[in-house]
């Protein structure tokens, strides 16, 4: 039926919001973890944080994307 169609767009919809959402909030935390580790001239700690926050950029992308 046409209401079962609706309603399973609306609930991938509401999994990918929550992700997007859950995505968001990491990378703020990477990215002030990365500013203070640049601030820190902590270059491992500035580039382990940076490979973990392209991570998490890819994986917001290929979310949205699908």
């Amino acid at each position: 039926s046409r209401a079962g169609f609706n309603g399973e767009i609306l609930q991938n919809y509401d999994i990918v919001n929550t992700g997007r959402e859950v995505l968001a909030q990491l990378i703020t935390t990477f990215e002030q973890q990365l500013t203070a580790a640049v601030d820190n001239n902590d270059k491992a700690t500035a580039m382990k944080v940076g490979d973990t926050l392209l991570e998490a950029y890819s994986d917001l992308d290929e979310l949205v994307v699908r």
